[in-house]
């Protein structure tokens, strides 16, 4: 769940169910959750996600919101986690979005334009583009994805043995 560009003051949006079957994963954990969603994870936090626990692969719709450093804190969470993929608004010139997108292993600039979910309906196509980013083990399951889109490949960066050593993943 995350918000998107409001329409009518509704403000919580699902990812659309062809990225998650596209994915073909079972995640561990969706810190951003809500009831009616596509995700596969095995544990779905519908509040105060952010103040949570994160343990193993993470999915993450982050709220995107109309204030401008409202994703910053859940992005912060997500790099520090190591092992996950989000997706984001594709707002390449803000600082947050150059931080998060420096710490990915793997990235896609989605072809098109994501519509939302809301209420079981598909929203209006939004005035952005979408990119899907990951880190640590789930930077493979995007990689075998298969999307359209511009790709980045920066998993040589990454050391998988030392993040598995030291608790990260």
């Amino acid at each position: 769940m995350a918000t998107h560009e409001k329409t009518n003051g509704a403000d919580n949006w699902y990812t659309p169910k062809w990225i998650i079957d596209s994915l073909d994963c079972n995640f561990t954990l969706d810190p951003c959750s809500g009831e009616g969603d596509f995700v596969n994870a095995t544990n779905k936090y519908y509040e105060n996600g952010l103040d949570k626990l994160w343990t193993g692969s993470v999915w993450l719709n982050p709220p995107f919101g109309d204030k401008r450093l409202q994703i910053q804190p859940w992005l912060e969470k997500f790099v520090n986690h190591g092992n996950g993929i989000a997706i984001v608004p594709n707002r390449t010139a803000t600082d947050w979005w150059q931080e998060w997108a420096e710490s990915m292993d793997y990235l896609v600039f989605l072809k098109g334009k994501v519509k939302f979910i809301k209420d079981g309906d598909t929203g209006k196509s939004p005035g952005y583009g979408n990119v899907l980013g990951a880190i640590g083990l789930c930077a493979d399951v995007l990689f075998n994805a298969g999307f359209e889109g511009l790709k980045i490949d920066r998993r040589s960066k990454r050391d998988y043995l030392t993040d598995l050593s030291e608790g990260k993943i």
